[in-house]
Order: C-alpha cells, then structure tokens, then sequence
C-alpha cells in the first residue's frame, strides 16, 4: 500500500520535499541542495523544483527496482537532482550548459560535496546531465546515464502526451479563428497522425527510449501503441472530450 494514500494534496507535497532532501542528504549538503533549487525557481512551468523532485524519487524508484543500479545511487541521484538547472540559460543546450555546471558550480561549492565523488564518480555525473535529454541521438555511456534519463521521462502518459500535441497545433492557428468542431477534429485528427508516427508499433520515439523506461513500463507501451494505431480509436473520443481544457 502506498505510504501517501490517505494523505491530502499538502501533505503529499511535503511528504515528497521530506523524501527528496532525505534521499540527497548522504551525498550534498543542504547549500548546494538549495542552490541547485534556486536555478529550477528560474525555469519555465515545466521545468521548476516540483519537477526536480518528481525525477529524484523516480530515480530512486528505478534504483531499488534494478539491483545493479545500486552501486551508482549517489552518482544517479544527483545527476536527477542537476540535470536540468540550465533550463533557463538556453533550452536548446541546457544539458551541455548544466554538464559543465556540475563541478564547477555546484559540487565544488562545499567542501562536502568535493570530497563525496572521484574524478570518475564526476564524470559520471557530468555524463548522466549530458545524456539524459530525451532528443540525444547517441548511445549513452553507461546504466547510470540510462537510468537519469529514464527518471527523467517518468511513467509514459498517453493522455499528457496527446494534450501536447493538440496544444501545439491549437497554437498554430491564426489568431481570430473560430474554432469549430471541425477545426477540433482536424486538429485532433492531425496529433493522431503525428502520435503514431512518434509513438506507434514502428514510432521513432522508441529508438531512444532510456532502456529502464522500456524494461519498467512495457504494459503502458504497448496500450500507447494501440491506441495510437487506429484513427476510431477511444483516443478521439477522449480528445474532443477535453479539447477546451488542455488548450486553455
């Protein structure tokens, strides 16, 4: 049973902040815990302290459910909690920006923190933030890399997934257009299109996928390849369903 099921949405939240900094405290002092959380507070919506610390926990989640992860848990925790401090700097090149940032600018500002990791220890590290976008095209350099990444992507969400693709053609749109339910379908119709192709039998989504994402979640793959294969599918009915709430 879940330790968070009778919990309200407050309690959760706090009891999610007590289980990050518990699971970062062996490896970074409070400062630098704080500093790297001061760069998400910079970050756009999807990219603030709630999403720093949605990857930690899955991180660790990852870590307990792969045995062989555990020898580089506090290399894998902390790439989670860095990886994505660079955001606001240049989205493009956050990844290179924040691998760059992981010594110089964040273990080296406490004595702890220098002395918790070897130089290769480091490079590990510097290696997981380098690698864990899910747009790099190469082969990551090791299961710590392969394990950031995957926390980074977290569960596949078919649901969230679709909401974007339909958000970003909405936004296409010319400004005054009368959206009628034609428009929805065709935009609707379209993101389906563009599903399949990422996310379908033969999507080119899979290719990269972090290796413990496929291992971790192949029942919710398969239902997303499904789902994404037929034009009638349950996918448009949902779609039209909550057109208005995910482009508002």
């Amino acid at each position: 049973m879940s330790e968070t099921k009778f919990l309200g949405a407050e309690a959760i939240l706090v009891y999610r902040k007590h289980t990050f900094r518990r699971l970062l405290e062996t490896y970074l002092p409070e400062s630098v815990i704080s500093k790297a959380l001061s760069q998400y507070a910079l970050n756009d919506a999807a990219h603030l302290e709630d999403h720093a610390i949605a990857v930690v926990i899955h991180a660790d989640e990852i870590i307990k459910r792969f045995p062989e992860l555990q020898q580089w848990r506090g290399v894998i925790l902390v790439a989670a909690l860095l990886h994505d401090t660079k955001c606001h700097v240049n989205r493009d090149k956050h990844h290179i920006l924040g691998a760059l940032a992981v010594y110089r600018e964040f273990l080296c500002s406490s004595p702890v923190s220098r002395n918790a990791f070897t130089y290769d220890e480091v490079t590990m590290i510097e290696e997981c933030v380098l690698e864990h976008r899910a747009s790099w095209k190469h082969k990551r350099s090791h299961s710590a890399s392969e394990a950031v990444a995957a926390a980074d992507r977290g569960k596949p969400d078919l649901y969230g997934y679709m909401r974007r693709a339909v958000r970003f053609r909405y936004a296409q749109l010319e400004q005054g257009t009368v959206v009628t339910e034609e428009t929805k379908r065709t935009i609707i119709t379209d993101s389906i299109t563009h599903m399949r192709e990422k996310f379908g039998v033969s999507g080119y989504a899979w290719d990269s996928m972090p290796k413990y994402t496929l291992l971790m979640y192949e029942a919710e793959i398969e239902e997303m390849k499904s789902a994404v294969s037929y034009p009638n599918s349950h996918l448009v009915t949902v779609a039209l369903e909550r057109f208005d709430e995910w482009v508002s």
